[in-house]
């Protein structure tokens, strides 16, 4: 399978192009054919027409999304565990060095195990099971950060502080169980 990404411009321009995320320049790579990609690929164009200035740069994020094989478990219940942190964040990376102030499990994807409304974080994780291959989007909407993993790889990264939002991901999973994790901050501010 060839995954074949096509560049389109003002007829008798020049297209520069970076695979790398770096900015195009005069001396990038010129567009003349179909580029082929092997992996999530970060593209950033930009048009050089012959009688003027060049054009903004257009940049384009390719995922090439590989199948995950579902995991065995048992004993699996139902439910996510949470963990409640209290701190002053500004990532959701904060979280992986402090002890949590309280523990337990939840039944939705919620804020509701958070200890208070501001500085604060909290951790879910555990399990969904999918009911057949196919590719699932998964969406996110924080104020402030949050990240979204499937097994183990992230699939949404939205950390930071900023304002409310929605992000999306994908994930190609077989059918079964996959691991979850989602981990969100929430520094000073709504929520």
């Amino acid at each position: 399978t060839k995954n074949v990404i096509i560049i389109t411009g003002q007829p008798g321009a020049t297209i520069r192009y970076t695979l790398d995320g770096t900015e195009p320049t005069s001396s990038s790579a010129e567009y003349k054919t179909p580029i082929v990609i092997a992996a999530t690929t970060t593209i950033k164009a930009r048009v050089y027409p012959s009688d003027g200035a060049a054009s903004g740069i257009a940049t384009e994020k390719v995922v090439l999304y590989t199948w995950k094989k579902a995991v065995s478990v048992k004993g699996v219940q139902p439910g996510l565990r949470y963990q409640a942190f209290e701190l002053k964040p500004t990532s959701t990376k904060d979280l992986q060095s402090i002890t949590p102030v309280q523990k337990g499990v939840t039944e939705t994807v919620s804020i509701i195990p958070l200890t208070r409304k501001e500085n604060v974080g909290l951790i879910l994780d555990g399990y969904i099971k999918v009911p057949k291959d196919a590719l699932y989007q998964f969406y996110l909407s924080s104020d402030d950060g949050s990240r979204l993993y499937i097994d183990d790889e992230e699939v949404i990264d939205y950390d930071g502080l900023h304002g409310s939002d929605v992000k999306q991901g994908g994930a190609s999973l077989k059918r079964g169980f996959h691991k979850i994790r989602i981990e969100f901050i929430q520094a000073t501010g709504g929520i």
